[in-house]
């Protein structure tokens, strides 16, 4: 794997891996001062085309207030640095209601998308609706823990091989068909750099070389003064 080769995944794809992963949103009322009422939470499930679908529980007040059909709701999921947050803003329709199991269904029909935080970054509609989640996104998390885990020092060996001499910590933060985006601490203060796959983008950790993929997926456990039983990257 080399520093820089490829960019990171494109301003839509993060947004829709955002949605995609994301197991519950914060629900508000929107208008021209803002939320209106008090924000409700709802599990959420995307779309084909990324747009939102919120199942509040029957008779919730949430569900209440989205029967009442407002102009606008807002829907804010957890996104990952640089941003705090992915805003999604349209208008809320009922597509389904279940009451044995006690859940509505409701459409979000989106009017914009945009990342909260960071500097925050207005995501284009065409754009967004043409991407697709991150291929990855579903094991990701997993992986960046067992790595932190149990490959701190062959993360922190693997940086330094490739010229960041003075580095002390490193904390996996990303996964994505690019490679990995990893924090680097030391002395001189914090970093972050990619560590893209070897003729990547890839399409599923299936491709992922298998040198690389034997460290992303092993079992092995962390233990005392144990970093884990295979390079965490081939340099």
């Amino acid at each position: 794997m080399d520093f820089d080769v490829l960019p990171g995944p494109s301003l839509p794809e993060l947004a829709r891996t955002a949605l995609g992963r994301a197991p519950a949103a914060t629900v508000g009322e929107g208008g021209p001062a803002g939320s209106r009422s008090a924000p409700g939470q709802a599990p959420v499930r995307a779309g084909r085309d990324g747009s939102p679908m919120l199942l509040p529980a029957s008779g919730s007040p949430l569900a209440q207030q989205l029967a009442a059909g407002p102009d606008t709701v807002i829907v804010t999921v957890p996104a990952s640095a640089p941003f705090r947050g992915l805003r999604l803003t349209g208008a809320a329709r009922p597509v389904a209601r279940d009451m044995a199991a006690g859940i509505s269904a409701y459409t979000v029909d989106l009017r914009s998308v945009e990342f909260t935080g960071g500097g925050g970054a207005p995501v284009a509609m065409a754009d967004y609706r043409a991407a697709t989640p991150d291929p990855l996104w579903r094991t990701a998390p997993g992986v960046l823990r067992h790595l932190e885990q149990a490959h701190m020092a062959d993360l922190v060996g693997c940086v330094r091989a490739h010229g960041m001499a003075t580095a002390d910590w490193v904390i996996p933060r990303g996964l994505d068909r690019y490679g990995l985006e990893l924090l680097v601490l030391s002395t001189d203060g914090a970093t972050v750099v990619r560590l893209a796959f070897p003729d990547g983008p890839v399409t599923s950790m299936q491709v992922v070389p298998a040198s690389i993929r034997t460290t992303l997926t092993c079992r092995c456990q962390a233990g005392p003064g144990h970093s884990g039983s295979h390079p965490a990257v081939s340099d």
